[in-house]
C-alpha cells in the first residue's frame, strides 16, 4: 500500500476480516492519511483512545459485535464524542438505519461495495466537517451524536435533577406503506413541530426536543414541568393525529394496506411516553438512561394509559 509523503491525519480501521477493507484502505492512504488496522478479535481494542484517531472505520458485520457495540465501547472510556465513527456495511443501509446508528454513536453508515474513492471522499468531508451533522434533515431537531453528546453530558454531569421524556411514535411504517413515505416524513416533521411547540409553551426555557432515531424522539424537561408536558402531549397528539387520515379511517379506527407481505388493516398513529427521572450528578451513561426509558415505554403500552412518569 503506497501513501503519499505528506499525512493528513491519523485514522483507525477495525475489521473482522482486513482483504475486504483493502481498496477502501488503499484510497485513503492515497490521499495521505496514516491508517492503523487492528481486528475486532486483538487484544489491542481493550487499549484503544478514539482521541489519538481524527476517525474510525468500523466494517460490519462482525462475528460477535456490531459496530454500534464497538463505537459504544470506544466512546466509553472518555468525554470527546466528537470524532466521526463510519459504520461500513455488506448492503446499502437504509436512512432508518442510518438514523437509528447515528443516534447510537455511529456518524455516517456506508456499503463497504461502493466506490472506495468515494467512501474516502466522504470520511475526509467527515472529519473536516468535524464529524456530525447537529440537526435530523427530516425534522430538523438536534438528532444523531449531536443529541447523544448533549444527552450524555446532562446523565453524566448535570447539577440539577432533569426527566429524560422519550416518545415512541407507533404505526409510522403502516402509514408510510398506504400513504407514501413523502408523506410519512411529513408527519414525522409535524409531530416534531407539535413537541417543540410543547417543550416551548408547558415546559421551561432549559427544555429541548431532540429526534433519537427512527419513531422515536426526547424532551429534556425539568421536574416541576414534566407532568404537564406529558399531560400535554397526550391530550394534543390526538387532535394532531386526525389531520394525517380520512374521516372515514379516523371513524373506523385502522387504516388499511392491501397488497404485498404487509396487507391487512392496522391501528392509527398513536404516541407512548415515559419519563425517566434523572437526579443530579447522576454518573450512569445514555445508554442506560436509554434501556430504563425502554422498561418503561414497555409498562406504558402494556397498560394503554399514553404515558408514564418513573418518579424516584
Amino acid at each position: 500500500m503506497t501513501q503519499s509523503n505528506e499525512s493528513h491525519g491519523r485514522l483507525l480501521a477495525i475489521h473482522s476480516d482486513e482483504g475486504a477493507l483493502a481498496p477502501i484502505l488503499e484510497a485513503l492512504a492515497k490521499r495521505g492519511f496514516d491508517v492503523a488496522v487492528v481486528s475486532e478479535t486483538s487484544s489491542e481494542m481493550s487499549h484503544i483512545e478514539i482521541m489519538n484517531y481524527q476517525a474510525v472505520l468500523i466494517r460490519e458485520p462482525f462475528g460477535s459485535s456490531t459496530a454500534v457495540e464497538i463505537a459504544e465501547q470506544l466512546r466509553a472510556d472518555g468525554p470527546d464524542l466528537g470524532h466521526p465513527i463510519i459504520a461500513l456495511c455488506p448492503d446499502e443501509p437504509t436512512s432508518e438505519l442510518r438514523v437509528s446508528m447515528r443516534a447510537r454513536g455511529i456518524s455516517e453508515s456506508l456499503c463497504e461495495y461502493a466506490d472506495p474513492d468515494e467512501i474516502a471522499n466522504i470520511i475526509e468531508t467527515l472529519i473536516t466537517a468535524e464529524g456530525v451533522s447537529m440537526t435530523d434533515h427530516i425534522t430538523g431537531l438536534i438528532s444523531g451524536p449531536a443529541l447523544a453528546r448533549r444527552l450524555e453530558s446532562l446523565s453524566m454531569e448535570s447539577r440539577k435533577e432533569w426527566y429524560f421524556i422519550e416518545v415512541k411514535l407507533l404505526g409510522i411504517k403502516p402509514y408510510n406503506l398506504q400513504k407514501g413515505y413523502d408523506l410519512g416524513d411529513e408527519l414525522l416533521k409535524g409531530l416534531g413541530e407539535l413537541l417543540t411547540e410543547i417543550a416551548a409553551e408547558y415546559g421551561s426555557e432549559t427544555d429541548f426536543v431532540g429526534r433519537l432515531f427512527g419513531p422515536r424522539f426526547c424532551i429534556v424537561a425539568e421536574p416541576r414541568k414534566v407532568e404537564s408536558v406529558c399531560r400535554t402531549i397526550k391530550t394534543k397528539s390526538e387532535r394532531f393525529f386526525r389531520n394525517y387520515y380520512s374521516s372515514f379511517e379516523w371513524m373506523k379506527g385502522y387504516l388499511t394496506v392491501e397488497g404485498g407481505n404487509s396487507a391487512g388493516d392496522y391501528y392509527l398513529c398513536e404516541l407512548l411516553v415515559a419519563a425517566v427521572h434523572v437526579p443530579s450528578n447522576w454518573g450512569n451513561s445514555l445508554a442506560y438512561l436509554l434501556d430504563i426509558a425502554e422498561e418503561v415505554l414497555a409498562k406504558v403500552d402494556k397498560t394503554r394509559q399514553g404515558y408514564l412518569i418513573a418518579r424516584p
